[in-house]
């Protein structure tokens, strides 16, 4: 299918707003559990673990980007979806290229920085943290104001 095609088959089939809204939540965290589950698998083979560090900031950078879209999402609905993938990708990206790429080159060269022991290991915790916070505080505001704009 192209474009939006799916999302508005999905949106077209005989449920509330409500409903529709939770589906995709669950979607979306179903999704993010599946991307554990390969992460984890590919950890207990690969014995890196470092990886688990980039891999949490990338999940927690995850959720949080897609919060944001979600914040949007139950008021303009389906008007800004290619704006909704850039701003998925953009911070994606960054996250990978400057702090998943940054503790695996430090990690695989045995490099000893003192200074970023708190970028490259701690905040990835607090980011998942956060992340999952803000995911479920949106979901909150957002069952809120799905009744309160006429998303179709």
């Amino acid at each position: 299918m192209k474009k939006n095609n799916n999302h508005h088959f999905f949106f077209t089939l005989p449920n509330t707003k409500r409903i529709m809204f939770q589906g995709d939540y669950l979607y979306y965290a179903i999704m993010i559990l599946f991307t554990s589950l390969i992460i984890a698998s590919y950890l207990a083979t690969d014995k890196e673990m470092y990886y688990i560090y980039g891999f949490m900031m990338l999940i927690g950078v995850s959720l949080i980007v897609m919060s944001v879209y979600y914040l949007g999402f139950s008021k303009h609905w389906m008007r800004y979806v290619f704006n909704g993938y850039i701003l998925y990708s953009v911070p994606m990206i960054l996250t990978y290229i400057f702090h998943f790429l940054l503790v695996r080159n430090i990690n695989e060269m045995n490099l000893n920085l003192p200074n970023y022991e708190t970028f490259l290991y701690q905040i990835s915790y607090y980011t998942l943290a956060i992340g999952i916070i803000v995911f479920i505080a949106t979901y909150f505001i957002n069952r809120r104001n799905v009744t309160k704009y006429d998303m179709i």
